[in-house]
């Protein structure tokens, strides 16, 4: 394996290490397109595994940070657009640029992007990063991990189902409660009227006096 192979499968393993999907072959795009066809072919496209998604376009580039660089991100840039646009893909994915030899200048490289970015040139690409190797790998093992990710969402939607259950039997329950209290307060009422009534005929009856007979 050449140097460049070996740098990109040291990336990919990190990232697959993480949950990813990563594609090394037939990675032509726009996708579907044959390899003679293609607009763009990066070294690495990284999916999520849950819904294909591209989420980082890796290039590992051999040569100093200069023209390659700005066309392989102009070239991305419309491929995603196209990708966008045919519905094949929901949000914009980075791209990352990784130099693995130290002669590499990675100031140029950021320069000439940079001057793309301020002039709107690019505007399919949610991320533009420019990496050595070194950091490339530990930025790597920092990412979210997708499995654990997708976990976190499953259980912040059973959560959020729960917390919609436990509402609604609160609601319930307080339905309830009223209902039973306005009962209780109805007959209550009733049996005290019921009392004065009684009440007030006691009192009449004991006042009565009976006229004297002549």
């Amino acid at each position: 394996m050449s140097d460049h192979e070996v740098v990109v499968q040291r990336i990919s393993d990190a990232l697959s290490g993480r949950g990813f999907y990563v594609q090394i072959r037939g990675n032509n795009l726009p996708k579907g397109s044959r390899r003679t066809e293609a607009i763009y072919r990066p070294d690495l496209i990284v999916r999520s595994k849950q819904d294909q998604d591209i989420i980082w376009l890796v290039e590992v580039e051999t040569s100093q940070a200069g023209k390659s660089v700005v066309g392989a991100m102009m070239l991305a840039d419309i491929c995603m657009e196209e990708e966008i646009k045919r519905g094949r893909q929901r949000e914009k994915p980075g791209i990352m640029f990784i130099f693995y030899r130290e002669s590499a200048n990675l100031q140029l490289a950021e320069k000439r992007l940079e001057a793309l970015r301020r002039r709107r040139r690019v505007s399919h690409l949610a991320k533009i990063l420019v990496l050595d190797e070194t950091t490339a790998l530990k930025k790597s093992s920092n990412l979210p991990s997708e499995i654990t990710k997708h976990d976190l969402l499953r259980r912040a939607k059973r959560a959020g189902m729960n917390c919609v259950c436990a509402h609604q039997g609160i609601h319930s329950d307080t339905g309830n409660i009223v209902s039973v209290t306005l009962t209780v307060l109805r007959v209550t009422l009733v049996l005290l009227w019921k009392l004065l009534q009684a009440c007030y005929r006691c009192y009449f009856s004991s006042t009565t006096v009976t006229a004297p007979m002549k």
